[in-house]
């Protein structure tokens, strides 16, 4: 296996009398995933809709966009939530984002269990 190194970042400015030592941390990187190339495993999403505060993460972060905030509909709390459509890959990252654990995400469902 064959390891590529990199050099060490140059620092940039004086470092010393009230300066700051930076970095030029601008290289372009690798993501650390891409949309069109994760998993889509079949998986099963629920939304405990009267556990949401509405605060839209989920909605921004998925990647087919299958999750859309309600218009008029709200919880016992008075906020809106997000309702997921057709098309969800199961990506988890809706799961991974809420602040008030909305979202559970199951997999492995068994074919007696679907029918």
């Amino acid at each position: 296996m064959d390891v590529e190194f990199q050099p060490a970042p140059k620092p940039v400015g004086l470092a010393g009398a009230g300066r700051r030592l930076t970095f030029d941390l601008c290289r372009p990187r690798r993501p650390c995933y891409r949309v069109s190339e994760m998993a889509r495993q079949p998986a099963t999403v629920t939304i405990d809709v009267e556990r949401c505060k509405g605060c839209v993460l989920c909605v921004e972060v998925c990647p087919p966009r299958v999750l859309v905030m309600t218009d008029h509909e709200v919880n016992a709390m008075g906020y809106r939530y997000p309702l997921l459509l057709d098309g969800c890959t199961g990506c988890e990252l809706c799961f991974r984002i809420c602040p008030d654990f909305c979202f559970e995400v199951y997999r492995g469902a068994s074919e007696a269990a679907v029918q």
